[in-house]
């Protein structure tokens, strides 16, 4: 499904050149970012994703697929007395 893009992306780029400036650049760009939008087209897609969240939250779930643990094999390789004695000597030291 596409959407139409609002008709003026909303960009300005300020950088803060000192810390005494960078509350008033943070401000400038909170205020550019959410001003009241104008363009017809996104009611449309506001509603739109209201009506996708709406049956996503009314579709009733299913139970989840647990897996049982004793359906699975022990993995080759080193045997677990083997990683205990190799930890033991390791936190031994020389």
């Amino acid at each position: 499904m596409r959407f139409p893009m609002p008709s003026t992306p909303v960009v300005t780029a300020r950088i803060a050149l000192s810390n005494s400036d960078k509350p008033e650049v943070f401000l400038d760009s909170l205020e550019t970012q959410f001003q009241q939008v104008t363009d017809s087209s996104v009611p449309v897609v506001i509603e739109t994703v209201e009506m996708v969240l709406r049956s996503y939250f009314l579709t009733p779930t299913s139970e989840p697929n647990l897996t049982n643990p004793t359906n699975f094999r022990k993995p080759p390789g080193v045997s677990r007395s083997a990683r205990l004695r190799a930890q033991t000597v390791s936190q031994a030291g020389p």
